[in-house]
């Protein structure tokens, strides 16, 4: 079934249709919410209200532009809502980091290490909230850093600053992974 023709049979409440729906988009949507949620059952609660609210508003859906794009669109706002409920966006654990000046001579090293995409998840995922949200939305979602703002209620500057020590953590938490790969290898 082509995609026009499955988004008309959703808005006709066919139920075979929504199946046929959340079992195409599940898993690349599953991906957008595990970025920004820390736990993986947190991002399936995102997933399914996400989807939820597709459903119940699939009628909205004008047929102009890309339909991935506006589904990745709610799960995203449905993701930053569940952060705003847990008030975790203003977080205890981000403060060990927010004064935190991270040494520029060990972030600048050359990383030479391929990396798997679970390594690489893991380690997006173990940043705080705060600075994973801010580096999702600018980095894998292009959001300016005016729009960030104007999401989290938070200044521009701020987004800024989130944004840069998000990249410094994962630049010495991956050059920490590849140096611990390198000496496993070793032994």
């Amino acid at each position: 079934m082509e995609e026009d023709e499955l988004i008309k049979a959703c808005i006709r409440n066919d139920r075979v249709a929504y199946n046929h729906l959340f079992n195409k988009y599940a898993p690349k949507m599953l991906m957008i919410c595990t970025r920004y949620m820390s736990d993986e059952n947190e991002a399936k609660d995102v997933l399914q209200n996400g989807f939820i609210k597709v459903f119940k508003s699939i009628k909205k859906f004008k047929f102009e532009g890309s339909f991935e794009g506006w589904l990745k669109r709610i799960m995203i706002n449905e993701a930053l809502s569940a952060l705003r409920k847990k008030k975790k966006l203003i977080t205890r654990n981000s403060t060990i980091y927010e004064n935190i000046d991270i040494a520029e001579d060990s972030v600048d090293k050359t990383i030479d290490y391929d990396f798997t995409q679970e390594e690489l998840l893991q380690t997006l995922k173990a940043l705080p909230e705060t600075f994973r949200v801010v580096f999702n939305l600018y980095c894998f979602e292009k959001y300016s850093h005016n729009e960030i703002a104007a999401a989290l209620s938070i200044k521009e500057s701020t987004s800024r600053s989130r944004l840069r020590r998000a990249r410094n953590i994962l630049k010495k938490e991956l050059l920490i992974l590849a140096e611990k790969s390198k000496s496993d290898e070793r032994v």
